[in-house]
């Protein structure tokens, strides 16, 4: 009861979920789930408290700088800290049952301190200010990863390790070449990329000739393409229009 009452981020983290100072004293290590949104919370320390979430959602708080609190909620399997101030990933290190993880507008430049996410599936990282997808190599279990709006322009081998993604979407950064898209021949999973779609935009890449068949012939297993659905037909154009391409210039 003393620590609810000197601490005004935990006050308002409970209150904001109906959650009063006795239900806090007896029963805030069997809480599973807390969300807090749109307001001025200063720390996320207080979630430290709560060990047995599995479910936490922080949204619209620009004041949240940093992810404190969350290495002693072991339990979390979806995490979602969004439209928040973060620079940076960190402190994540016990988060190991971790599946779902929400990172989306805020300032983040690298993705780092992720290894330990070994049962990630799902990772959004849109509206940030990466420049490279490096860090991601432990993530086997990766399926979905959206990094959507930031400043990516090359993926080189940074995505090899994520053995298992089989949906990307990186619409509106700044990839340039079909060069660059090479190393997601790696990506023997993948069926599902998108580099354009119509709510964040496109890339530099997306505007170059014969962009489309290209994909479609060096990503023989993809079954959607910048949202739309590729059909047995639309593959059979495109591996004719590469042959003939090759014949030209022979």
């Amino acid at each position: 009861m003393q620590v609810f009452a000197t601490s005004p981020d935990l006050e308002l983290l409970c209150r904001e979920n109906g959650i009063t100072a006795a239900q806090f004293a007896r029963n805030s290590e069997a809480v599973t789930s807390l969300d807090l949104f749109l307001g001025f919370w200063t720390s996320m320390r207080s979630v430290a408290y709560f060990p047995a979430l599995r479910e936490l959602s922080v949204i619209n708080q620009p004041t949240i700088c940093e992810l404190d609190g969350v290495s002693n909620c072991i339990n979390l399997e979806k995490l979602c800290i969004t439209e928040c101030g973060l620079t940076k990933i960190a402190n994540m290190g016990n988060c190991t049952k971790l599946k779902q993880l929400n990172l989306s507008s805020n300032k983040i430049r690298r993705l780092e301190n992720l290894d330990a996410l070994v049962k990630l599936e799902k990772l959004w990282v849109n509206l940030n200010q990466l420049e490279r997808l490096d860090g991601l190599w432990r993530l086997t279990k990766l399926t979905q990863l959206w990094a959507c709006r930031n400043r990516i322009d090359r993926i080189d081998t940074a995505l090899n390790g994520c053995v298992n993604l089989t949906e990307l979407n990186l619409a509106d950064n700044r990839l340039s070449s079909f060069k660059g898209l090479l190393s997601l021949m790696n990506l023997d999973q993948l069926a599902v990329l998108v580099l354009s779609d119509p709510h964040f935009g496109d890339n530099p890449v997306c505007r170059l000739c014969n962009y489309q068949t290209y994909l479609m012939c060096q990503l023989p297993r993809l079954s959607f393409l910048d949202t739309v659905e590729l059909s047995a037909r639309n593959k059979q154009i495109a591996e004719a229009t590469m042959i003939k391409k090759k014949m030209y210039y022979i």
